[in-house]
């Protein structure tokens, strides 16, 4: 059981996107204010001392020599240390463990310590801490964190680099960023430098992780500390972390005021609420914070080779072998599912070292991924990929100038089979890939991957026009991490791997232009490509511009933000078209589309509708995916393709159609779907675009 943790882009960790505003709720009380605490709220600061009230949306400020412990009402009680800035970002508990419980904290910069209560150890989903770094999550645990500004130092006096530190002291949590999720267990240490960075698990604390509480040592003892008070949250009185003599009521607020109830019917003293102190990580010998363990096999890794190689391919049905030398290779893993996905772009010279072999190989999303296995620290993954099982995803198999086909006539042909297998050690994947053609050849290599963090949190979907002069098919593609590059605008500028594949590059005579964005629903933005300059390689590995003159290219795209996450909590779950772009002479009807998602079993359903006005052909495309567990893509051809009426100038009634996307946000808010459907280049019959689906 792993808490279903969201990641959220932690340049806006306070701005967590949900269905309920519980504005000013009461949150709890300040247990210990020492030194300078403040409560910042609706703009107003507001002074603490022990038994102020914190409310849902309220920001703690400490100064120098200060400390501060909060007792919520589930029951969690938070330490702050010196010059820390934590908010209460959202917080509701009604002590019925109810649907809507949560608890969403913020440490945007310091120290502190928790013990979480109920609703961290019962509602996994709705509790977790953002920091600019990572968001942390847990189940039931007692755990630090530190957030480092130029202000944290290493045993030997150096400054530690920037980001989030931290300790676990009982339990599990997991830190999840834009490279994906990533658990932690008891007694372990780890760091997060930026929401880019893959955390990294410490070999022992970094001294800054301690408190020296010298806010306690500020008051010499006096600490402002509330008069006893019942259990939090409606709970039975009793010992533990919060409980308290039932002999008096706390006052609240600032001294009490009208309303307040003061108990003194005991005369027996009353002893303080059970108070968690920031001592428990041990510092002794503690090694520089850069001293790092290799990375655990958990959360969602990335491993990745690319550029120019020097790989013998081994194995070949007609010796000598060639060489692998251009790679695109990266494997995801996905560690709680222990699943993984393989792109695999590579040129290979032939046998002859004359002409180059291009692959465009790929994990097909309905396999649901390669079995991993994990055991002592390794993993290992192997799988045996048929094409004929997957009829409608076709592209994971397609090369160029193997299976017998000729570069002559850019005819793209497929493998029949591919194995994928190999080792995951630390920071390490070793590949072995081999395939197959019913067709003649075939050929295995073998290659070293190293763990890489992702350049983005972006997918992408696009139409691929064909080229004008070799003709061919529209294909829509999909793509996220290294295949997207967007401008400060999040158009589309680039999209692919550049190696072989299906590649778009905008130019500078091209007009890039937004159609619509949603950025409640996972911030799509959508737009498309016309006139000229525009680097293009389509299907079939020709090369071509399009052109500045003559009839207009029309290049329809999608942007959003992918996650590596996406819980199978969210169930199966409808989307409707929220916006589009087609091309100029079709029209999308929105009416007769929608996608279905069931995220359990990680497989969406689509039904795509949109007319070719000039022909007044109407097209039905219906098709269903698996979805990836690394990068929320799905893409396959439609299942059927209905055209009505299509005479004889339309496209044929049955054939040509594909889609791909990506689910945007994370908790698939929205969802970005490209598409085509009849016709080819050469008629102009059938229709393409780019739509934005909402939840």
């Amino acid at each position: 059981m792993r808490a279903l943790l969201l990641p959220f882009l932690m340049g806006a960790a306070l701005a967590i996107g949900t269905s309920f505003s519980y504005g000013a709720e009461r949150a709890g009380r300040v247990l210990i204010a020492a030194g300078e605490v403040t409560i910042v709220r609706d703009g107003q600061r507001i002074a603490a001392q022990g038994g102020t009230e914190v409310q849902s949306g309220d920001t703690v400020e400490l100064g120098a020599a200060s400390n501060a412990q909060l007792l919520l009402t589930d029951n969690s009680i938070v330490a702050l240390r010196p010059q820390t800035t934590f908010r209460i970002a959202e917080y509701h508990y009604t002590g019925k463990s109810a649907p809507g419980e949560r608890s969403f904290l913020a440490l945007l910069k310091g120290g502190m310590r928790t013990l979480t209560g109920i609703i961290g150890h019962i509602r996994h989903d709705e509790y977790h801490v953002s920091t600019p770094t990572a968001t942390i999550g847990i189940r039931g645990t007692n755990y630090a964190l530190v957030q480092c500004d130029n202000n944290c130092r290493n045993a030997d006096g150096t400054l530690a680099a920037n980001g989030t530190y931290g300790a676990i002291t009982d339990g599990r949590i997991s830190v999840t960023n834009q490279t994906g999720e990533h658990v932690f267990g008891a007694n372990q240490f780890f760091s997060v430098q930026s929401p880019t960075a893959l955390p990294k698990q410490l070999i022992g604390p970094p001294p800054f992780l301690q408190d020296t509480l010298q806010g306690r040592g500020r008051a010499k003892g006096a600490v402002a500390q509330a008069p006893g008070a019942p259990k939090e949250g409606g709970a039975q009185a009793g010992g533990g972390a919060g409980s308290e003599s039932a002999g008096t009521v706390a006052q609240t607020g600032l001294g009490g005021g009208t309303g307040d109830t003061s108990v003194t019917s005991s005369t027996t003293s009353v002893p303080p609420p059970t108070v968690l102190v920031q001592t428990v990580i041990p510092t002794t010998s503690s090694p520089s914070v850069n001293t790092l363990l290799q990375t655990t096999l958990s959360g969602t890794v990335f491993y990745r080779l690319a550029g120019s190689t020097s790989i013998p391919v081994a194995s070949c049905s007609s010796p000598p072998c060639g060489t692998i030398t251009l790679t695109d290779l990266t494997l995801g893993v996905d560690f709680t599912a222990n699943r993984a996905y393989l792109k695999a772009d590579f040129v290979s010279l032939d046998q002859t070292g004359g002409s180059a072999n291009i692959f465009n190989l790929g994990t097909p999303f309905s396999t649901g991924g390669i079995p991993v296995t994990v055991s002592g620290g390794q993993a290992t993954f192997n799988a045996t990929i048929d094409r004929t099982s997957f009829p409608y995803e076709r592209g994971a198999f397609r090369c160029l100038g193997c299976a017998g086909n000729n570069f002559s006539g850019l005819v793209p042909g497929f493998l029949d089979t591919m194995t994928v297998s190999g080792t995951i050690s630390g920071t390490q994947a070793n590949l072995t890939l081999s395939g197959s053609s019913a067709t003649g050849g075939s050929g295995s290599f073998s290659a070293t991957l190293t763990q890489a963090a992702l350049p983005n949190a972006l997918g992408a979907a696009m139409v691929i026009p064909a080229n004008p002069t070799t003709g061919g098919p529209f294909v829509a593609f999909s793509g996220a991490y290294w295949a997207v590059q967007v401008d400060s605008s999040q158009r589309l500028i680039a999209f692919g791997s550049g190696v072989g594949e299906p590649t778009a590059v905008v130019g500078s005579s091209t007009i890039n232009t937004t159609s619509g964005s949603a950025p409640s629903y996972g911030n799509l933005v959508w737009g498309n490509w016309t006139g000229g300059g525009a680097t293009v390689v389509p299907f079939d590995y020709s090369t071509y511009t399009t052109p500045t003159s003559g009839p207009s290219h029309y290049l329809p795209w999608i942007t959003g933000d992918v996650t590596t996450t996406l819980p199978a909590s969210l169930g199966t779950v409808t989307f409707m078209p929220y916006g589009w772009t087609v091309n100029p002479s079709s029209t999308f009807n929105s009416g007769a589309s929608s996608l279905t998602a069931d995220f359990v079993n990680r497989q969406v359903s689509i039904t795509l509708s949109a007319t070719n006005t000039t022909y007044g052909n109407t097209f039905v495309g219906t098709g269903t995916s698996g979805i990836s567990s690394v990068s929320s893509r799905f893409s396959a051809g439609f299942s059927s393709v209905t055209c009505n009426p299509c005479g004889s100038t339309g496209s044929p009634t049955s054939g040509f159609g594909n889609f791909a996307g990506f689910f945007a946000g994370p908790n698939a808010e929205g969802a970005g779907v490209a598409f085509v459907m009849g016709g080819v280049a050469a008629t102009g019959t059938g229709v393409d675009g780019a739509v934005a689906f909402k939840r």
